[in-house]
């Protein structure tokens, strides 16, 4: 598999997950969201790799003053 496809194909993974975390908030099943949310950040984590969400959101801090 060519590493195009392979984005390709994760993106479109991540696209259904997305969809499944839709519908499983909708007939309020927590339990299922729970763990399709799992699987959605695993998949984005795959398909960003070099994305750390803690990291970004802490350069995002305001520095301190003074």
């Amino acid at each position: 598999m060519t590493a195009p496809d392979r984005k390709r194909l994760e993106a479109k993974l991540i696209e259904q997950l997305e969809a499944a975390q839709a519908i499983t908030d909708e007939l309020g099943l927590d339990q299922t969201g729970y763990l399709v949310e799992r699987a959605l950040d695993d998949a984005r984590a795959v398909h960003w790799p070099h994305i750390d969400p803690n990291v970004e959101a802490f350069r995002q801090l305001p520095k301190p003053k003074g």
